[in-house]
C-alpha cells in the first residue's frame, strides 16, 4: 500500500507522535510512507522519521503569503501515486481537500473537540471530500457528528496508544511520597489550563510541602509570559520549574522524578500524556476534558477526573487525593495494568483495516 501522510508540523506534539508511531510502524511492515508537512520538519518528529528513511517533504507555508506553496501538494501526489491519503491537524485536513485528485480516499484525522468557531466552520463547508474520519475518542466522535454534521458512518473511532516499554524505568522507581514533586507536560497555551493549576497550587495548605515542574513550548508567548507572571504574583513562583521544550528521550527522566502528575486542560481529544504518566507509574489527575470515556469504562479506578475544572476545585481535590495513598497506589497499577494492553501495534492495525475499507469501497 502507497500511503500519503499530511500534517501541520512535526514537532513534538499528540498527533505528531501518533503519526510518528503508526508511519515507522507502517514502513517496517512494507507498505510505501512518505510524509508531507505544512512546516516543522526540523521538529523531532520528522529527524525521527528520516533516520528510519521515511522521506518527509516540507511545504514551508507559515504565513498567508506562503500558500501558493501549497500547489506543490498536486505535483507531490502525482509523483507518489498514493492508494490513500492521511492528513491530520486542522490545517493540513482543510487544505489537502483542495489539491488532491478525487479519485484517492482522503481519511481526516480529528484529534480535539474544537471550540473555534471559524476552524468549525471550515470543516463543515469541506467535509463531503473526506472518506473517513479517524476520531481519537467517543467523545470527538460525537462532536463530529453533533457540530461538524459527519455522519455516523463516517466516523471511526481509534484511541491513542502508548510506548509502555519507553517508561520501564520510571515504572521501577522507589518514589517518595513525603511532598509533592508534581509534574504538568503541555504546550503553554490557553487550551492546556495552567493557570488553572497555578492558581489551585495557591491554596495547598503550608503544611504540605510541594514543587512543580512545567514542560512544554510556548506556541503563545503572551499566554506563557502571563503565566509566569501569574507564578509571581500569586507568592508560588519560587516552587516552580519552567522547563520549555524538552526532548522525547530525556523526558523519562522527568516522570522518573515526579509523584504526581496534573493537566487540566480547558478542552482535549485524548491526551497521549495522560497514558505516559499512567505507564510511567506515576498517580494522574486530569479534567473531564479528556475523552476518556472508553478508559474509564474499561477502568475507572486509574486516574483522578476533576468534573468541575475550577481552581478552587482543584485544591480540594489535590488535598484529599494526596491524603489517601491507597487510593493512589491503587490509580498506579491500575494505570500500568491498563497501558500496557494501548499498544500502536494494535492502533496500527485498526489504521490498516480503515485504509483498505476506504479502496475497497471505490
Amino acid at each position: 500500500m502507497r500511503i500519503l501522510f499530511v500534517i501541520t508540523e512535526l514537532c513534538e506534539g499528540g498527533a505528531e507522535n501518533a503519526l510518528r508511531h503508526i508511519a515507522w510502524r507502517l514502513h517496517d511492515q512494507g507498505h510505501k510512507i512518505k510524509v508531507i508537512c505544512l512546516y516543522g520538519d526540523n521538529g523531532d518528529i520528522a529527524i525521527f522519521l528520516k533516520e528510519k528513511n521515511i522521506p518527509v517533504e516540507c511545504l514551508e507555508v507559515v504565513s498567508l503569503w506562503d500558500l501558493p506553496n501549497l500547489l506543490k501538494l498536486k505535483k507531490i501526489t502525482a509523483e507518489f501515486q498514493p492508494d490513500i491519503i492521511h492528513s491530520w491537524l486542522f490545517h493540513a485536513n482543510f487544505f489537502i481537500r483542495f489539491f488532491i485528485p478525487e479519485s484517492i480516499p482522503l481519511i481526516c484525522s480529528l484529534r480535539v473537540v474544537e471550540p473555534r468557531k471559524t476552524h468549525i466552520l471550515f470543516d463543515r463547508w469541506t467535509r463531503k471530500r473526506v472518506e473517513k474520519y479517524l476520531c481519537v475518542s467517543g467523545n470527538v466522535s460525537n462532536f463530529a457528528q453533533k457540530i461538524l454534521h459527519i455522519s455516523k458512518d463516517k466516523c471511526e473511532v481509534i484511541n491513542n496508544g502508548v510506548d509502555y516499554e519507553f517508561f520501564a524505568t520510571s515504572r521501577t522507581q522507589n518514589r517518595e511520597f513525603t511532598k509533592i514533586n508534581g509534574l504538568t507536560i503541555g504546550r503553554l497555551t490557553h487550551q492546556k489550563g495552567i493557570d488553572i493549576l497555578l492558581k489551585s497550587l495557591l491554596h495547598l495548605p503550608d503544611n504540605l510541602y510541594w514543587t512543580w515542574k512545567i514542560i512544554g513550548n510556548a506556541p503563545e508567548p503572551k499566554y506563557a509570559d502571563y503565566l509566569r507572571q501569574l507564578a509571581i504574583d500569586l507568592n508560588i513562583a519560587k516552587n516552580i520549574e519552567w522547563y520549555g521544550f524538552v526532548e522525547r528521550k530525556k523526558i523519562v527522566a522527568y516522570f522518573e522524578n515526579s509523584n504526581l502528575f496534573i493537566l487540566p486542560s480547558r478542552w482535549e481529544g485524548q491526551a497521549n500524556v495522560i497514558f505516559e504518566a499512567m505507564a510511567a507509574g506515576i498517580p494522574v489527575m486530569a479534567s473531564s476534558r479528556h475523552g476518556l470515556d472508553e478508559v474509564l469504562n474499561e477502568n475507572s479506578n486509574c486516574l483522578q477526573i476533576i468534573v468541575e475544572n475550577k481552581p478552587e476545585v482543584w485544591s480540594k481535590a489535590i488535598i484529599d487525593f494526596w491524603s489517601n495513598k491507597s487510593q493512589m497506589q491503587s490509580h498506579i497499577s491500575n494505570g500500568i495494568d491498563l497501558t500496557q494492553s494501548l499498544t500502536w501495534e494494535k492502533v496500527t492495525l485498526k489504521h490498516i483495516a480503515v485504509y483498505n475499507s476506504a479502496i475497497n469501497s471505490l
